[in-house]
């Protein structure tokens, strides 16, 4: 066919198949525009359907609401009738009215009008007080005045337009029915005044409604009674008017939608139904186009397929549906060990090449992937298989076989493979270093013999802050600092080329520039000539290892620190608890003393002196016991910020004037609960102490207040308390820029007795420590030598204070009973006898008859024999033998009502916590005035 012909039947061929798709595009859409239009069309219906019923609903609703509450009007009004006169009427009214209201929403008042047009009952009062009295005759409005003339005139009710404004305030409309006595006079009116706004919402509860309708109502002459929604209510489309009978005069209902909610219901799928119309247009006039593009393509690519299939390394056969071999590339046929592919044409493959496995078992057709590949129609991938030869060896291979599928049918089946008998030894070996290289959790690398990176396994990786897959650096001695690769060049590395290894601590330098003190190997690698090929070299980081020993330290000193104040702690309650026992006598025989002396003896200054003097000592064991950290104070709200301030005030005068106090408190700080005294001796101690540690010379004592969180930074120089509970902290830091102190030195400076000045106790800072612990609080100490020191106390805030500092235990208080009757039997139990004698004469000297015991035992003894013999006991709690605690269960297990008064000579508020519940007991501290032992008598015998 000549070339002209053949184009100018390719040009009519391309005029008619660009036809179909314009005929199609014009079909599809004028069918999109018409579909369309319909669905625009049924969503109005669907919008007008639906405001037609709502303005039905609402309608009803209105009419329904308004029909109760007329009726309420008038059933006042028959119970006024039935009253007969004005005074009647208004009881009634007064009694009835309020009961409608309650479930009436909307109703501002219910008033009842006397005959003459006056106000005379409103309900309910509140909130219409300024209707009350009032004549409706002098109400502005005339359209007020003649609804109440019709009411008057007719006989019947009559109502306001909607729109009036009500004496108290407000607008909306009322109602006059008018009330007369059996005789037929005019007694008066009930009044019924509603606000149309609520009346309205109280019947439209939905706020589907509200959100999709807009509303009006109006009054027949046009006025607007009630309006909701945007927009003059006259261009609303599409509207629905409903008529809505409200006495005489009815109600206009105006309901349409919101624009909002039309827009909602608006659908884009006309929109989309033309784009979908050009869109299959185009594809249909490209399917021509592409047919013939594809002709070509195809010619093309047969040609490149023929060309790549013999030039390839791999085997390549091809398979039909049945499995038998369709083609086959040189290199297949050359790998199964066959001279030409025709020998192999034809033949089914699996039981040519594939018949058996690697052990000899046969390989059934079913189990075969290439086989399953045909059935299934999936690919199928196999690494670790073989194929046999023409001469009946095996060869190892990994196969790929990849169905072919023509015009959506399975036709058949494509088959890669490739020999890998060597490739899968050296795998298996590289995983097998591999795995063990990657699982260990130290570094291990590998650089040549001039020091180029090769390998870094991915623990090294995650020590040095790299990333999986991020490029090794090009020098082995980068992962080094400069001054540690020096040292390697200088030394280790030189004796690893000489000796072969070298093992010893090195240094890392990480990504984020930090430095990792680690162990290392490094060992050295020949070649079959001797040369060294390559390093290797296995590093240990150190960091987990120093860690842990520098916690194991920290843990140890804290340890001998903690038993160190320990022993103190219980040194010092036990001295304590000695004096105070002492003191009890003291006390007590001067008291007795005093109250067996005439007033004007010259005995009683003497004595009254011994008493004073043994209450400061008791005082003296309550400070021994705040710098052993086990005192005891009754908390309070604390301004810490007042205190510290009046504090500076008074020390500033004592200190030289060479020194500068730089004071910086908050405009107000939260309170803490804590001793003032004792939180006085704080700060003194620490301002005292910053001052003296400047000496002679010139500086700076730096005093702050503040509150928050505890920082990281605060808890590394935590020295006082081991934890820290959540929660907000006051804090009070003292600083100076004096010679501060050596590690040896802050190690001991709350150690009682230590000082570093020649004229000091060294009671000062372990005084602080111990006032410190029983707050519950915290000390940080930050000291560098030659450039000062900073004390810094966190002190929970008050909330915290109050959970965290231990509840004091039940105090004895003075009874205001009348004097105890005499005749009580009251049992002293200790193992002083000193006690024992000063106790009994007092409660011999107050009516009560005294009885002791020398231990536990005994007075248990004595109360088993008889539980009712016995009164009352005062209990000591700290005795050999029977130990206070055991001998209290035990009373209580005799007779739990016994009424116990329990003493002890330690000052700790642990002492007394467990006996805060128990009921008829109560604490007693040592020493004890004989007149608080009277009082905790009296009140456990009045429990």
């Amino acid at each position: 066919m000549p070339a002209e012909t053949r184009r100018v039947g390719l040009d009519r061929a391309t005029r008619s198949g660009w036809m179909l798709p314009a005929a199609a595009f014009v079909l599809i859409a004028g069918l999109s525009l018409g579909g369309a239009l319909q669905i625009r069309a049924e969503r109005d219906r669907q919008v007008g359907l639906e405001t037609e019923v709502v303005a039905d609903q609402v309608a009803r609703r209105i009419q329904a609401a308004i029909d109760e509450r007329f009726a309420t009007v008038a059933h006042l009004a028959v119970d006024h009738h039935h009253a007969g006169h004005a005074e009647s009427s208004e009881e009634v009214h007064r009694a009835q009215a309020q009961a409608f209201l309650d479930r009436l929403p909307g109703v501002q008042a219910l008033n009842w009008i006397d005959a003459s047009g006056r106000i005379s009952v409103v309900v309910p009062h509140e909130g219409n007080q300024p209707a009350l009295g009032q004549r409706i005759a002098d109400h502005p409005d005339p359209d007020v005045r003649a609804a109440l003339a019709r009411a008057r005139a007719s006989g019947t009710p009559s109502r306001t337009p909607a729109d009036i404004r009500f004496f108290q305030g407000g607008t909306g409309f009322a109602i006059y029915h008018p009330v007369s006595s059996a005789q037929g006079e005019l007694v008066g009116f009930v009044n019924g005044v509603f606000r149309v706004h609520d009346l309205i919402e109280a019947c439209l509860p939905e706020r589907r409604l509200r959100e999709r309708f807009r509303f009006s109502i109006t009054e027949t002459d046009g006025a607007v009674a009630h309006a909701r929604g945007e927009g003059d209510a006259e261009a609303w489309a599409p509207v629905v008017d409903v008529s809505i009978p409200v006495l005489d005069r009815p109600w206009l209902l105006r309901i349409g939608p919101k624009p909002a909610y039309v827009a909602g219901m608006a659908s884009r799928l006309p929109w989309l139904l033309a784009l979908c119309g050009v869109g299959v247009a185009g594809w249909l006039a490209s399917l021509l186009r592409s047919a013939l593009v594809r002709q070509e393509a195809l010619r093309r690519s047969e040609e490149q397929v023929r060309l790549l299939l013999d030039s390839t390394a791999e085997g390549i056969y091809g398979l039909d549906r049945e499995g038998r071999c369709t083609f086959a590339n040189p290199s297949g046929v050359a790998l199964l060990g066959y001279a030409r592919p025709e020998e192999l044409l034809g033949a089914k493959m699996h039981e040519r090449i594939h018949h058996s496995r690697p052990d000899g078992r046969s390989l059934p057709e079913s189990e075969c992937h290439i086989l399953r590949a045909l059935r299934d129609g999936t690919d199928a991938h196999v690494d670790s298989e073989c194929f046999w030869r023409k001469d009946g060896s095996s060869i190892a291979v990994e196969y790929r076989a990849v169905p072919l599928r023509q015009d959506g049918r399975l036709a058949g089946a494509v088959v890669t493979f490739a020999d890998v008998t060597a490739r899968r030894r050296a795998e298996e070996s590289q995983r097998r270093l591999t795995t063990i290289l990657e699982s260990t959790p130290d570094l291990v690398g590998i650089c040549d013999a001039q020091g180029r990176s090769i390998y870094l396994n991915q623990p090294g990786r995650r020590l040095l802050g790299m990333g999986a897959d991020e490029p090794l650096p090009e020098w082995f001695s980068d992962i080094h600092p400069h001054e540690e690769t020096r040292r390697l060049i200088r030394g280790p590395i030189p004796t690893t080329r000489e000796k072969g290894s070298w093992a010893g601590e090195s240094v890392l330098l990480a990504r984020d520039g930090s430095e990792i003190p680690v162990s290392q190997i490094m060992t050295a690698h020949r070649d079959e000539s001797g040369a060294v090929a390559y390093f290797s070299t296995i590093v240990r980081d150190l960091r987990p290892w120093r860690a842990a020993e520098a916690e194991r330290e920290l843990l140890e000193a804290g340890f001998q620190q903690a038993q160190k104040m320990e022993s103190l702690g219980v040194l010092a309650g036990g001295v304590a608890h000695d004096f105070n026992n002492l003191l009890v006598g003291v006390l007590g025989n001067a008291s007795l003393a005093l109250g067996e002396l005439p007033e004007d003896s010259p005995l009683r200054a003497r004595l009254s002196a011994i008493e004073t003097s043994a209450e400061r000592a008791s005082e003296l064991t309550q400070q021994l016991l705040t710098y052993a950290g086990r005192g005891q104070f009754q908390p309070k709200a604390v301004d810490l910020v007042a205190l510290v301030r009046e504090m500076v005030s008074l020390i500033e005068a004592s200190i030289s004037k060479r020194i500068h106090l730089d004071c910086d408190f908050p405009a107000e700080a939260p309170a803490i609960s804590g001793d003032p005294t004792q939180l006085r001796q704080v700060a003194m101690n620490l301002i005292t102490n910053a001052a003296e540690a400047i000496g002679e010379g010139h500086g700076t004592v730096s005093v702050r207040v503040g509150s928050g969180e505890i920082v990281p930074a605060d808890q590394a120089g935590l020295l006082v308390g081991d934890e820290c509970p959540p929660g907000a902290y006051a804090w009070l830091e003292v600083a100076d820029d004096g010679a501060g102190m050596e590690e040896g030195t802050l190690g001991r400076i709350f150690d009682p007795f230590f000082t570093t000045k020649f004229s000091g106790r060294g009671l000062g800072l372990s005084a602080v420590r111990g006032i410190v612990s029983t707050h519950r609080g915290l000390l940080a100490v930050r000291t560098t030598p030659g450039a000062g020191t900073a004390f810094r106390v966190f002190l929970p805030v008050r909330d915290a204070a109050e959970e965290l500092l231990s509840s004091p235990p039940p105090v004895a208080r003075r009874s205001p009973r009348s004097p105890t009757p005499s005749g009580l039997r009251v049992l002293v139990v200790d193992d002083e006898p000193s006690v024992r004698r000063v106790a009994q004469a007092a409660l011999a000297r107050a009516g009560f008859a005294p009885d002791s015991a020398a231990s536990g035992e005994a007075a248990i003894a004595l109360i088993e024999q008889d539980p009712a013999a016995i009164d009352a006991v005062l209990l000591d709690l700290t005795m050999p033998g029977l130990g206070g605690l055991e001998t209290f269960e035990r009373l209580r297990e005799i007779r739990p009502d016994l009424p116990i008064v329990l003493t002890s000579g330690y000052d700790d508020s642990r002492t007394g916590d467990r006996f805060q519940h128990a009921k008829r007991a109560c604490f007693l501290q040592k020493p004890f005035q004989l007149d608080a032992l009277i009082g905790a008598l009296q009140q456990v015998l009045d429990a």
